[in-house]
């Protein structure tokens, strides 16, 4: 018994230290103190609603420029397809951590930062367009 229990408790003990080291360090908010991973999510979906809102007021002030009916149409035909491209998008990127406490926390950083991508696109075309 002894001879079965002694390679598995050296094969525990040699690999703790590996796994102790690539796990990442807690995040420390600006008090010092440690940050909660429901925190973090909490600081993700802040970030997402800005960008969300920002993309919203971009988008509404392009559409409100565009006089052509057709090109409204377009517009918005190419803002569904873009939110849903997002959307599945995230999905995708955030399936890489599936059942991980960080996948939630990651498809919203993902939804950001495509978010904000849209809203450099929209200010580019309002911008290059009509001058604002």
């Amino acid at each position: 018994m002894r001879t079965k229990i002694l390679p598995v408790g050296l094969a525990f003990v040699f690999c703790l230290p590996t796994y102790l080291v690539a796990q990442e360090p807690p995040k420390l908010a600006t008090s010092g103190r440690i940050i909660t991973t429901v925190e973090m999510r909490e600081d993700a979906l802040k970030e997402f609603n800005k960008a969300d809102s920002q993309l919203n007021v971009v988008y509404r002030k392009l559409l409100s420029r565009l006089t052509d009916k057709n090109q409204q149409a377009k517009l918005r035909n190419s803002q569904r397809a873009w939110l849903k491209y997002r959307d599945s998008s995230a999905e995708f990127e955030a399936s890489f951590y599936e059942g991980g406490s960080i996948q939630m926390q990651l498809h919203t950083s993902f939804l950001t930062k495509l978010t904000e991508s849209r809203v450099k696109e929209l200010q580019s075309t309002l911008e290059n367009e009509f001058g604002h």
